[in-house]
């Protein structure tokens, strides 16, 4: 007696394909209709799995970055900002600063939109597929405030450096 052949869906679920498994029945009998070759049904399965791919690990960096929703890059108002910052926002947001390590701060008075620009560059970066920790400057204080007093000082920082990269 042989044993059962495992299903193309059980296979692509092994292979950890899951948009093979939801598209490839549609995608098969699209591609017949159309008189799609072999290679074009491949691409066209292969290109939208990573297409999801993308689509998930975005909304994974996104929940893990602590980013205000809604201070993104549509709603800033880039009229308000001095023009020095207006020319050097298009750099900041490429992620060429978190590629080499670099350090952004901003420095400013209370109300002038510090908070907003640093989160809409972070949701551009998590749009490129950037890992971002936002974090209010108060919060990283008290934060390593208390890892002072419990003597784990460099384990929080060894924590927040892990949790960026």
């Amino acid at each position: 007696m042989s044993a059962p052949v495992p299903s193309l869906d059980s296979r692509l679920r092994t292979l950890k394909l899951p948009s093979f498994v939801a598209q490839w029945r549609e995608l098969a009998a699209r591609g017949a209709r159309e008189g799609w070759s072999f290679e074009r049904f491949l691409t066209t399965l292969a290109e939208n799995e990573a297409a999801e791919r993308r689509s998930r690990k975005v909304e994974r960096l996104l929940r893990q970055s602590n980013l205000p929703l809604e201070e993104t890059l549509a709603v800033l108002r880039l009229d308000l900002l001095p023009t020095s910052v207006r020319r050097l926002l298009p750099t900041l947001c490429e992620g060429a600063c978190a590629d080499k390590g670099e350090n952004v701060l901003a420095f400013g008075l209370p109300g002038r939109g510090k908070t907003q620009l640093v989160a809409a560059i972070g949701h551009e970066l998590v749009q490129r597929g950037i890992s971002v920790l936002y974090i209010p400057s108060f919060a990283l204080v008290q934060r390593l405030l208390s890892a002072r007093k419990e003597y784990g000082l460099e384990r929080r920082f060894a924590i927040l450096t892990a949790s960026t990269s």
